[in-house]
């Protein structure tokens, strides 16, 4: 095509996608400056240009880009929205959320509110996160689009131990989506229904949403989607004490995740990092805790690669991913166990990880220090995981414990 129409500038723009898609980054950007000097004012080559720029870890120059493709582009939120995308994976919380709330002043509505959202909850502040995710439903009428709000607000409860309301969530996203026709969309409510399940140890209602869903997805042939649900049910195998089962559908999903590395290196890092933490969990199920601390400690072996704010929900399954803490303990490294729980409940903007900090964490390192005799530290986080699920399922045992250790603390 760009032979035969060496005057058209959408033709370099495919052409130089094409070769970012295959991290062929120098002549990527050859092509997007040939369309360039065909149309110097033509915005989204500067688009282009900046997520190129970003992807090599030239930050400043893509932010340049940005800020030209905002000036040509006047009324349009994306160039706002993408250069809160890349704050964010750098690590830069609160300019994030300034770019995505300018993206919101020119389009409300646009889905930025669902990042604000994820950034707020990130720094476990849920009630910011909340009212964000509110804004959006509010902004969007259509029923596809609302059900992403649903879906959100579904996610977050869950991590709150709000486990009903997780579940109410869901149904709705359901319903929206099939208003929608959107049958991919309810399978996804499924799937993170069937995770809801498998908090609460339903595993034969878990299970059921994961069979239910991998007939779905594996129809519109979307081999991460079905790989999500064969980890999932290898995860229930697991806590059912079916360890052969486990390992089983472990060995079929190799291949799958072979497909996938192949199509996306990053997408492949966090597909084995959830693989290598299946192994763990077995690992830790058959007694053998000194060769999973081994594997959790291997370069990247757990590594969680940020993709974007908009796939966050799918990075952060499964939702609890304190293994190598849990092997740690296990294996009498109690000190060692404290550090990583540390480590899962700081924010590092100098790492890759941008997975939400689970509540259950905070539960857990206080245990840990309880059981050092480190009584104020103790208090501390178990204050912090009570005041997140203040209104958690009234059922729960981390709750009613939670609560009976710090009564026992506090006393002494």
């Amino acid at each position: 095509m760009a032979k035969k129409f060496p005057k058209e500038k959408r033709v370099y723009i495919s052409l130089g996608f094409q070769y970012r898609m295959r991290q062929m980054y120098d002549k990527a950007i050859i092509n997007f400056n040939k369309a360039l000097e065909l149309d110097p004012e033509f915005s989204n080559a500067y688009n282009f240009l900046a997520y190129t720029y970003a992807e090599m870890g030239n930050y400043e120059k893509a932010i340049e880009y940005y800020e030209r493709y905002a000036s040509l582009s006047p009324g349009d939120a994306n160039p706002f929205d993408s250069m809160g995308e890349l704050y964010f994976k750098l690590g830069e919380l609160d300019n994030a959320i300034d770019k995505f709330k300018e993206a919101i002043e020119v389009k409300p509505g646009f889905g930025s509110e669902l990042n604000i959202a994820y950034i707020y909850a990130l720094k476990e502040n849920y009630t910011e996160a909340m009212k964000w995710i509110d804004n959006f439903i509010t902004s969007n009428p259509a029923p596809g689009k609302k059900a992403q709000g649903y879906l959100w607000k579904g996610f977050y409860h869950l991590f709150l131990g709000q486990y009903r309301q997780s579940l109410i969530d869901f149904s709705e996203v359901k319903e929206l989506m099939r208003l929608a026709g959107n049958d991919y969309g309810v399978a996804v409510a499924t799937i993170v229904s069937g995770c809801v399940y498998l908090e609460r140890k339903e595993f034969k209602l878990s299970r059921i949403c994961f069979e239910e869903s991998k007939v779905v997805v594996k129809s519109f042939g979307y081999s991460y989607d079905i790989l999500a649900c064969i980890q999932m049910l290898t995860r229930i195998d697991i806590l059912e004490g079916k360890i052969d089962s486990a390992k089983s559908k472990l060995a079929v999903s190799e291949p799958l995740i072979f497909k996938l590395t192949e199509k996306n290196k990053y997408l492949g890092t966090h597909l084995k990092s959830g693989r290598n933490c299946l192994r763990m969990e077995i690992m830790l199920a058959e007694g053998d805790f000194k060769n999973a601390v081994a594997l959790g400690e291997k370069p990247d072996s757990l590594e969680m690669v940020s993709m974007g704010i908009k796939d966050l929900i799918a990075r952060n399954i499964p939702f609890v991913q304190d293994v190598l803490a849990r092997a740690y303990y296990l294996n009498g490294e109690l000190e060692k166990a404290i550090a990583e729980y540390e480590r899962l409940i700081t924010f590092d903007p100098t790492s890759n990880n941008r997975l939400l900090i689970r509540p259950k964490y905070h539960y857990r390192l206080a245990k840990l220090n309880q059981e050092k005799g480190w009584k104020e530290k103790a208090i501390g986080e178990f204050e912090k995981f009570l005041e997140f699920w203040k209104d958690a399922d009234k059922d729960l045992p981390e709750l009613a414990d939670a609560k009976s250790r710090l009564a026992k603390l506090v006393s002494k």
